[in-house]
């Protein structure tokens, strides 16, 4: 730890507060959904801002909350999450106070509340010299798991308690303004974002073709029976298919008899779209362009659509990109929960519209130059977001070695 300002000391967590883990609920016990008076806080309950969300909470009988009674937490207690994501802090409202904290998370007792500020504490929690110590006192279980034990031995920079006052109130005044300034950038990306999925909807939506009558849907792999096994095409992993763009680089190349079983088969200029959930919903879909040979292979988890003449690639591309058929497809797909699918008919009967060629030629700039806009606009205000979010970290950093 850096040099301390006068006045200040090094304090380790167990020298300021008792550390009390949670407990399980009894093996084979089922939370409940409806409400009841006592609530069990689970780690997925915990906001990255500090807060607890309050509409997702699940419960215990009261038969329960007798078993495990003594490990209940009060409103003001500072908690952190000791397993699965480690390290989100944040100090426990007064509509959970008595409430029962999971195995997976603990608590800070306080021995002496007079000379301790909670925020300044949890304010530590979140910056880096914190997380760098809590790191180094993480050990791979069956998930990650932060021992009480070593999470005691973190030094915390101590100052007297009106300094603590001091560095929190000017902390609450500089993070209420540039949280504002994260919503209001937040709010421009979807903003922009809707703009862009609403001039699709007006532009491509609200077809009269179906796709089949203008596409051949999922081409079979006897185009290409002739080829010799040894024969380079490119290939395309899920992963390497990107989210609303339209051209993605194909990083592999396999021989024929590698991939001619088990895997989709493409050719130059097929679009594909993902028919797997989230890929579908989160719009993993593009063009296949720069094909080694002009053959390519992928996820079984593609829809292929192939032009047989009379729209362009690019056309497909947009007609597919569209919210409603996001929308409708969802409602569409068949399969088990979590292995949901697009099935190859709703592809096939899904309408679009087919202009003329220059007319769509010239449409698709337009769109194009739109979309290149207003992607750089979500560029720019990202980098804003991360700045705004570095900004925190470093007045943070600031605010523990007494620069603030």
């Amino acid at each position: 730890m850096d040099k301390l300002p006068k006045g200040w000391c090094s304090k380790q967590i167990s020298n300021i507060a008792f550390i009390r883990g949670g407990k399980r609920i009894p093996k084979g016990y089922n939370l409940q959904e409806e409400k009841t008076e006592f609530p069990y806080i689970r780690v997925t309950d915990f906001n990255d801002n500090g807060s607890i969300d309050l509409h997702n909470l699940k419960f215990i009988t009261k038969e329960i909350k007798d078993q495990i009674s003594k490990y209940t937490i009060s409103s003001n207690d500072v908690y952190i999450s000791i397993a699965g994501t480690i390290g989100k802090t944040g100090i426990i409202p007064k509509e959970l106070d008595g409430s029962n904290l999971t195995e997976n998370a603990a608590k800070l007792v306080f021995k002496n509340n007079d000379q301790i500020n909670k925020w300044f504490i949890l304010y530590f929690t979140q910056t880096t010299d914190f997380k760098d110590q809590a790191g180094l006192a993480t050990r791979v279980v069956a998930m990650p798991k932060l021992a009480l034990s070593r999470l005691s031995d973190i030094q915390i920079p101590f100052p007297p308690v009106s300094e603590q006052n001091s560095i929190v109130n000017k902390l609450v005044i500089l993070f209420d303004r540039i949280d504002k300034s994260i919503v209001l950038v937040e709010e421009n990306i979807k903003h922009t974002k809707a703009l862009m999925a609403s001039v699709l909807e007006d532009v491509f939506g609200g077809g009269n073709i179906p796709l089949a009558n203008l596409c051949i849907i999922n081409p079979k792999k006897s185009e290409i029976k002739d080829f010799d096994n040894d024969t380079e095409v490119s290939f395309l992993p899920m992963t390497d298919l990107k989210v609303h763009q339209m051209h993605f680089e194909i990083k592999q190349v396999k021989k024929l008899n590698e991939v001619n079983t088990g895997y989709t088969y493409f050719r130059e200029n097929d679009v594909l779209i993902a028919k797997v959930t989230p890929c579908f919903e989160n719009g993993k879909a593009g063009i296949a362009c720069n094909l080694m040979n002009s053959i390519g292979f992928g996820s079984t988890e593609y829809h292929v659509i192939r032009t047989k003449g009379n729209v362009l690639p690019e056309w497909i591309y947009y007609s597919v990109m569209t919210a409603k058929l996001r929308e409708e497809g969802v409602n569409n797909m068949t399969g088990s929960s979590g292995l949901k699918r697009v099935p190859a008919k709703f592809i096939e009967t899904w309408k679009i519209k087919q202009p003329s060629i220059e007319v769509q030629k010239k449409i698709i700039q337009v769109i194009q130059n739109m979309d290149g806009k207003l992607k750089a606009t979500i560029s720019l205000q990202q980098s804003k977001l991360t700045y705004l979010k570095a900004l925190k970290s470093s007045l943070l950093d600031r605010a523990f070695k007494g620069e603030l």
